[in-house]
């Protein structure tokens, strides 16, 4: 098995889909069907909203 290395887009997303109550397979789901899908551009926007408030 090689080592995977996923962008910081796609592990932004992963955090916020288990903060959202989804499960480990749904999350794994997420990142393999959609690497570059606007789905992870709107979580990396929301993610630098929520930095700026905070």
């Amino acid at each position: 098995m090689g080592y995977v290395f996923y962008s910081a887009k796609t592990k932004v997303m992963a955090v916020l889909l288990i903060l959202n109550g989804k499960t480990d397979i749904e999350v794994c789901t997420a990142i393999v069907d959609n690497p570059c899908n606007k789905t992870i551009d709107h979580w990396v926007v929301l993610y630098e909203r929520t930095r700026r408030v905070i």
